[in-house]
This record gives structure tokens, C-alpha cells and sequence, in this order.
């Protein structure tokens, strides 16, 4: 009996050595198609020795609608889908480079402070790619439920296209214009998912942290507000974005800090083209926006007294 024990055990020890080691192997493989990943093994590939950058932080806002290539100088965009404050304050830190110009973006869901606190599992999950990325100590642990969520899609990974090549080397995404039918275009149901959990009774303390660190190293911050669908733009301005973003341009009416509202920057007559959704750009737009800001971009750098336009 003794005997079929002990190589009970030595086959169980065995078997859950090799699943622990596949599982090791699976996950490695994960994280290497992980947004957050690929952008800090982009960056760090093609930017490690270049001198005063500029680099573009935030959410999906930034990740589909603005190009760093457009942008003069040495631009990186580092934006990913959901990304908070929280996040964005901590890929500002990492960076070592000389920063000469931090763009960052602000929407009707700016004042979450940490993924975890999203309703959905996808997002959660992303406090893992993040947590192993930079280092962010999250304040929640991970239920069983997201446990068993992350080794599921670490199992399913292996058998998924690895997504590197959807980035160009200064982290922008890489596609056409053309609208995918899984996107949301209806305003109401994008103003719904957005203002779940958003308090505007308070400024986000990551913004103050991250207006600081510029202001103390002497870093141009431009605080964004991308363009909007007419549709999603009535929504949010009847939610109280307006005097939220009110707030903001009075609080931080610094040195070096610029509040840039572009909401209304498209026509009507354009969203079709413009827009991939109620709240997003098209790689058309993407282009269009960025080319504009940049303009203003310089206008700002090279006047004192500038009173930045908020539409063509």
C-alpha cells in the first residue's frame, strides 16, 4: 500500500510540475500580446536612446484617435483601452527618457481610479497586464472568478494570432477606415457603459500626481479632450461633463498646462467618416485630429497668451 502511494504521489508531483510549467510557458506567451507589453517592449526597442520625447498617455480616446507619427518630434503613444490615471501616472514615472511634452486625454469616465473597480471581466483582467508591466501595487486581489477567467484566456492564447504586428514602431494602431460592425455607435447605450461608478464631485487625485510631475520637471502637459459624435457630446455635456472639465481648466491654470477642448472639432456631416463610434475616431479621423492638434500643439509652444480654438 505504501508502495502505490508513494508513486501515487510521484505521478501527481510529476503531472503538476508539467502543468505548472506549460502554464508558466502559456502565461509568458499571454503577456507578450498584451497591450501594455507590447507597447513597453515597442518602446523601449526603438526609443531607448532618443533625447527629449514627447508621449501621448490615456484610453481608447488616444489609442484610436491619435497618431504620434503626426505629432513633430519624437512621439510615442503609450494609450491603451480602459487605461486610467492611475496607469498613465505610473508609465510616466518608468520613462527615463528626457520628456519634453506629455499629451493626455480627458472623457466622461476620467475619474475612475483603478481597473479593477470596472464591471467587466475583460478590463479586469488588465490589472494583470499592468501589475506585471510597471510594477502597480492595486489595491483589490483578484477573486476566483477572475482567476479562473485569466487561466482560461492564458490557456486559449496559444491558439490566438499574436497581435505585435497591430502596432507601428512609435505605438500607434495600424488599420484602414474602415467601421467595424462590433463597435457601438449608438450615444445613449456609450454614455450608459461609461458613467457607471464615475464621481464628478472630485477631481481624480492621479491627475493632480501627474500635473505635478510635469510641472516640477518642467514638461508641456496638454489635457485633451478628443472629439466627440454630436449625439454622445449632448449626452455627456447633460451628465455634467461640462462643468467637471470647467473645474479642471480653473484648477490647473498653471505654467505648462494647457486644457484643450476638441469636442465639437467635426461636423455633423463628417461623423460617418470621422467616427468609428459615438466616442471614437477612424484611423480617417485619427489622422485628420491629429494633423490639427498638432498645429496647435506649436501655436501654444511658440505664443504665451494662447487661447486654443475648440473647432474648424
Amino acid at each position: 500500500m505504501k508502495s502505490f502511494l508513494k508513486k501515487l504521489f510521484a505521478y501527481l508531483f510529476i503531472v503538476v510540475t508539467v502543468l505548472c510549467i506549460i502554464l508558466s510557458y502559456c502565461f509568458y506567451d499571454y503577456q507578450k500580446t498584451r497591450v501594455p507589453q507590447i507597447k513597453y517592449n515597442t518602446f523601449h526597442n526603438n526609443f531607448k536612446n532618443v533625447d527629449s520625447i514627447g508621449i501621448v498617455l490615456g484610453t481608447s480616446h488616444t489609442f484610436y484617435g491619435i497618431d504620434s507619427k503626426l505629432l513633430d518630434g519624437e512621439v510615442f503613444n503609450f494609450a491603451s483601452i480602459s487605461q486610467s490615471l492611475m496607469e498613465d501616472y505610473a508609465i510616466l514615472k518608468h520613462i527615463k527618457n528626457p520628456i519634453k511634452s506629455v499629451v493626455l486625454p480627458l472623457s466622461y469616465f476620467s475619474n475612475w481610479h483603478y481597473l479593477y473597480t470596472t464591471q467587466s471581466d475583460g478590463e479586469k483582467l488588465r490589472t494583470i497586464d499592468y501589475q506585471s508591466t510597471y510594477n502597480i501595487n492595486y489595491p483589490k486581489y483578484l477573486k476566483r472568478k477572475d482567476i479562473m477567467n485569466l487561466l482560461s484566456e492564458v490557456s486559449k492564447n496559444p491558439f490566438k494570432k499574436a497581435s505585435e504586428d497591430q502596432f507601428d514602431n512609435k505605438g500607434n494602431l495600424i488599420g484602414k477606415c474602415d467601421f467595424d460592425s462590433k463597435d457601438i455607435t449608438d450615444a445613449k447605450t456609450v454614455f450608459e457603459r461609461h458613467k457607471m461608478g464615475k464621481d464628478f464631485s472630485k477631481i481624480n487625485p492621479y491627475l493632480d500626481s501627474i500635473t505635478r510631475f510635469c510641472d516640477k520637471n518642467n514638461i508641456k502637459l496638454f489635457i485633451v479632450v478628443t472629439p466627440y459624435t454630436q449625439a454622445y457630446n449632448n449626452y455627456t455635456s447633460a451628465g455634467g461633463f461640462d462643468n467637471y472639465l470647467n473645474r479642471i481648466k480653473i484648477k490647473y491654470n498653471i505654467n505648462n498646462c494647457f486644457v484643450l477642448d476638441f469636442r465639437t472639432y467635426f461636423k455633423a456631416s463628417d461623423e460617418s467618416t470621422m467616427f468609428r463610434d459615438a466616442d471614437h475616431l477612424s484611423i480617417c479621423g485619427r489622422s485628420a485630429f491629429t494633423k490639427y492638434l498638432n498645429q496647435q500643439i506649436n501655436t501654444i509652444s511658440s505664443t504665451k497668451n494662447y487661447t486654443p480654438q475648440a473647432s474648424n
